[in-house]
């Protein structure tokens, strides 16, 4: 199973030290650990974003930093997912068709299925979902073992045109140098990284 890190939330009303006593000490913590640009700070408000801004720009390991440089790290959630989001390639409804005219056992599907109700991309989410290891047979294969069957339509887990193997070459085809493509499920492990 995945293991969450948790994030920390600073709770409290205004002017009791969240700013520029807790944070700032604790970014200058992280700062010994890692570089200004690996490390995120989100808030609610562009307010509040400022803020940090100002208590950390006074830093002298930032001082060769301009706070436009520091407002890619230090924003709001929705600025900096936005930003992230923009800058991605995603597996999109033509990737699906290039990759089941690539692979045959893709189009074993009910008619009017969605693209991305696919049971393969179903199969991945739901169990990526449960927090068992993608990467893992052994971990997949717990989970077929409990999971309701009929969700994934026809297809079986194992053998030619099964669910693992059909995930093997989605993997591979989304990480080809060619085509490299993220997925929805990519972009959670992805943001928890990040956490």
């Amino acid at each position: 199973m995945n293991s969450l890190k948790i994030p920390n939330f600073i709770p409290g009303p205004p002017g009791t030290g969240k700013t520029h006593k807790w944070l700032k000490n604790k970014y200058v913590d992280l700062l010994k650990k890692y570089p200004w640009d690996r490390i995120v700070i989100l808030s609610h408000t562009n307010t509040a974003a400022d803020e940090i801004i100002k208590a950390v720009n006074k830093l002298p390991e930032l001082e060769n930093v301009p706070d436009t440089n520091l407002q890619d790290q230090i924003c709001t959630i929705h600025s900096y997912f936005r930003a992230e989001y923009l800058n991605i390639k995603k597996y999109e409804h033509e990737d699906h068709k290039l990759f089941c005219k690539e692979n045959s056992g893709m189009n074993i599907v009910k008619k009017n299925t969605y693209w991305e109700k696919h049971p393969l991309y179903e199969f991945i989410s739901h169990a990526h979902g449960k927090g068992y290891d993608l990467t893992s047979e052994v971990e997949l294969e717990k989970y077929w073992a409990l999971c309701e069957r009929s969700r994934y339509q026809n297809y079986r887990l194992q053998g030619p045109g099964g669910l693992l193997e059909l995930k093997k070459k989605y993997d591979a085809y989304r990480n080809n140098l060619e085509h490299k493509r993220v997925s929805f499920v990519d972009m959670i492990d992805n943001f928890k990284t990040v956490l």
